[in-house]
């Protein structure tokens, strides 16, 4: 087949199927086609508020006590999509972050469905950015403060000290970790009901300091979304 008609060709599929799957890149009506959307284990039924597992893979019982209300993910942590986050994440697949959103935003949309928030605050990068840098939490709260309509607070939440990367650690090395590691800034979180977003969540260790400190700057509540959290957690916070 010559350039030209393959050229042409494109165009003509353009026109019919304006996107193409983000992960695949085979010309598709929606972000990602159905056979890489379905090679993604899904979070189903009914869900532990504690560790954000369906009902059947929970193990931690939903006993601890957290300070953010509630956490929510669309996926499990594991095969495909775990390469596909750190594709996001490490390898300049930005693009993914479209697909991640999206799903994000939709189980925030039927999870959260009764909480009304005032505002989304994401969970700042390990360590301090420059101009080089991927925030990938950021890059997400600002994709699903466009599909939610929910105003994004940048930098109310900042990393205050160094510490060791989370998935160098166990569980108990994680909650020492980020002991301390964050402070929220009261002037726009005051009073406001949060959304608190990230990438994966593990122990969900991360997400309660965050929280945490969100509620000391005065904040009413804090729930949680991620776009992964690992499957068959014994222990967390």
């Amino acid at each position: 087949m010559s350039r030209k008609i393959k050229k042409l060709l494109s165009a003509v599929l353009a026109l019919i199927y304006p996107e193409r799957c983000v992960f695949c890149r085979e010309f598709n009506n929606t972000i990602a086609c159905e056979s890489c959307h379905n090679g993604h284990t899904q979070v189903a039924g009914s869900t532990c508020n504690l560790c954000g597992c369906g009902s059947a893979g929970c193990k931690c019982g939903g006993t601890a006590n957290a300070y953010y209300s509630g956490l929510a993910a669309p996926f499990y942590y594991e095969g495909q999509l775990a390469q596909r986050i750190l594709a996001y994440k490490y390898r300049g697949k930005h693009n993914y972050g479209k697909y991640f959103s999206r799903q994000m935003a939709d189980i925030i949309k039927s999870h959260y469905k009764n909480v009304n928030f005032d505002a989304i605050v994401c969970v700042p990068m390990f360590k301090q950015p420059n101009a080089k840098d991927f925030d990938h939490a950021l890059d997400l709260a600002k994709r699903i403060s466009a599909e939610t309509k929910i105003k994004l607070i940048k930098n109310a939440l900042t990393k205050t000290a160094g510490g060791t990367r989370q998935h160098m650690l166990n569980h108990d090395e994680r909650r020492a970790n980020v002991k301390g590691l964050y402070k929220a800034d009261a002037t726009h979180i005051s009073g406001k009901r949060i959304l608190l977003i990230d990438d994966i969540a593990t122990t969900g260790a991360t997400l309660d300091q965050c929280a945490n400190q969100i509620l000391i700057a005065g904040a009413k509540e804090v729930y949680c979304a991620v776009t992964a959290i690992t499957k068959l957690r014994r222990n967390v916070l």
